[in-house]
């Protein structure tokens, strides 16, 4: 039987919780595009975003070898953390490539247009590939899944 979404958290936070998931739909709802298409000014805004994909790259590679070395790996959960520290860094890597292919690629193939979404133009290797590795999102996602399975099994190991 279904009861109303207050009486699911008892207490004084039943209300607050009820708000909060009624304005967030509001906003999910009410939201504007989010072009994914993201130009970085040259060159130190690149440089500076390169590095930090490099650096957690590496804190990704030292959290699957702190696992994978320690008592950790034979827990469910933390195996669930590596494998999704494993894809991150794989995520890093692609990132990394696709902003080295960002800066091959002309700005006169990518078209912006007042109140539409930016278009890329496929005219060349390079661009084609520009392309296909902007949609690093098919690898990020499976990260965070693991990760939300890792600690899914975290906390029911605890209990």
């Amino acid at each position: 039987m279904l009861r109303p979404l207050v009486h699911e958290y008892q207490g004084k936070f039943g209300i607050f919780f009820t708000w909060t998931g009624l304005v967030s739909a509001w906003f999910l709802c009410c939201a504007d595009p989010a072009h994914a298409i993201q130009t970085h000014a040259e060159p130190e805004g690149i440089v500076v975003h390169q590095l930090a994909h490099v650096v957690f790259l590496l804190a990704m590679v030292g959290m699957v070898l702190r696992i994978r070395f320690s008592e950790l790996r034979t827990r469910r959960s933390w195996r669930y953390f590596s494998r999704g520290a494993m894809v991150l860094a794989c995520w890093n890597l692609w990132a990394f490539s696709g902003h080295q292919l960002e800066m091959l690629v002309s700005r006169a193939n990518l078209r912006v247009a007042l109140g539409q979404p930016p278009t890329l133009l496929l005219d060349s290797w390079v661009t084609i590939f520009y392309y296909v590795y902007k949609m690093d999102h098919c690898i990020l996602v499976p990260a965070m899944i693991l990760f939300y399975l890792g600690m899914r099994h975290l906390i029911s190991e605890d209990r």
